[in-house]
């Protein structure tokens, strides 16, 4: 009789034991997203553009590699279908500042270019084609996400999509006043979902537009 229940209870803690190692080795293997600051980038432009200096703040999706414990025996996940939703907020309260999310772009991502076409009636129509708004970030790899620019001389600041080419760089739905503003950057992707706060400094001339790290108040 014992050595029956002996045998049963054995059976059980064996498989405990392997559904409990399947378990975990997936969540091991699931992608591991963050978000991290990156230095300003300055680049100048030649006449014609629709400015000559631009300052551009972006932050960059990590996908972390295994430990090298577990790196030998099995492998992390590539994060596919990564989308970025760009919110700004006001720091007083962290209330939504449009009321409206802004699709991110991702920066290595091909430029939009317009092209003309004539239909069958010989009329002219300009056409973008549909750009790219997700990527896949691979373990141990990065990409880089726009998120506002400031332009020449101006005091205000906007926020950077896909749509700010065809703008003048200078897309007004997304038009940041001079002050403190605070951005939220949403990430969903096949898998885990990724969030970061961060504060966005336009207070002072050009060369002190900057992001900060932001740790939310509320709970958002």
């Amino acid at each position: 009789m014992w050595e029956f229940l002996g045998v049963i209870f054995g059976a059980i803690v064996s498989i405990v034991a392997s559904v409990g190692t399947v378990i975990w080795a997936e969540r091991l293997r699931r992608p591991s997203l963050y978000l991290e600051l990156v230095q300003p980038s300055d680049v100048e432009f030649p006449p014609g553009k629709p400015a000559s200096h631009v300052r551009t703040l972006r932050v960059r999706l990590h996908n972390r590699k295994l430990r090298p414990w577990a790196d030998w025996w099995t492998v992390r996940d590539a994060a596919l279908q990564c989308r970025a939703r760009i919110t700004f907020h006001f720091l007083e309260d962290e209330s939504d500042r449009f009321g409206r999310t802004m699709a991110g772009r991702w920066a290595n991502t091909p430029q939009p270019t317009v092209f003309f076409v004539t239909d069958s009636q010989g009329q002219e129509f300009a056409v973008a084609p549909q750009m790219v708004e997700a990527v896949t970030v691979y373990p141990g790899d990065n990409e880089l996400l726009d998120i506002a620019v400031r332009l020449d001389e101006d005091a205000d600041c906007y926020g950077w999509d896909t749509e700010s080419f065809f703008t003048a760089w200078r897309n007004t739905k997304w038009q940041l006043g001079h002050g403190r503003h605070l951005v939220k950057v949403e990430i969903t992707s096949s898998g885990p979902r990724c969030t970061g706060w961060f504060r966005l400094e336009n207070a002072a001339g050009r060369e002190d537009f900057r992001l900060e790290s932001y740790s939310p108040r509320t709970g958002r």
